[in-house]
């Protein structure tokens, strides 16, 4: 059974149904591991100093990265950075490069890798077309009906296309998105607006999405291709050294 490392999310506060709802989806991810056979391993500071021996890792959603990891100030709009967080998310995620194990980034974990690889953030989306904010105010609604559904392009001949094909439609919920494409990887999908919807590197078993693919009702059982590539990368290692 293929270990897939997911970094925990540190923080519980109440005040912000976004955090409680990170949690959640914390969970909503390990279910649909284990429903592929493989077993989720949630990780925590500790595990920094003497990582646990892992096939894959996967980021998952959650708080906002601190600007200042990207060369920025923090706009007043940023929400929830946990330094914390951070350290652990960043520290992982070097940890599964240096290893060169497969990567799948979540919303906030693909924002992670851009900044990883030396990019930036667009620290809060201007209003568009397309809508990819939360629903926070509305109450009495299911998880699902929290994100927002949208459309999106996938670039031809790049690996998400062989995974998902030329669109799919999407469960999003975010504020923030990949301003400077950070350095080795490429982008390979988006939304109506130009907003950046995914990212890859094309040297590595690395991936990442702007949506929320456990989220199955947007976008159907396809979102399952996703996580189904993330345990197909460590059944053909194909991660390579660089």
């Amino acid at each position: 059974m293929h270990k897939i490392g997911i970094p925990s999310r540190l923080s519980s506060s109440p005040a912000d149904k976004r955090v409680a709802i990170a949690n959640e989806l914390i969970d909503l991810i390990a279910d649909r591991l284990r429903s592929l056979d493989a077993e989720p391993i949630l990780l925590n500071p500790s595990d920094l100093s003497n990582p646990p021996d892992l096939d894959a890792l996967l980021l998952p959603g959650g708080g906002d990265i601190s600007p200042h990891r990207y060369g920025q100030e923090p706009d007043p709009r940023v929400y929830n950075v946990d330094l914390e967080q951070d350290r652990l998310d960043f520290g992982i995620a070097r940890h599964a490069l240096h290893r060169n194990l497969p990567i799948m980034g979540i919303c906030r974990g693909m924002q992670l890798l851009n900044v990883l690889y030396g990019g930036s953030l667009i620290q809060h989306l201007p209003t568009s077309a397309v809508e990819h904010s939360f629903q926070l105010k509305k109450e009495s609604i299911t998880l699902a009906e929290r994100f927002t559904p949208h459309e999106v392009e996938i670039t031809p001949g790049s690996r998400l296309a062989g995974i998902l094909g030329s669109s799919v439609w999407t469960a999003s919920a975010h504020h923030q998105a990949v301003d400077d494409l950070g350095e080795g990887l490429r982008i390979v999908a988006r939304a109506a607006d130009g907003t950046v919807e995914a990212v890859e590197d094309p040297h590595r078993s690395v991936i990442g999405v702007q949506w929320h693919p456990e989220i199955r009702e947007h976008g159907g059982e396809v979102q399952d291709h996703l996580f189904l590539n993330l345990l197909h990368c460590v059944e053909l290692g194909r991660a390579v050294k660089i």
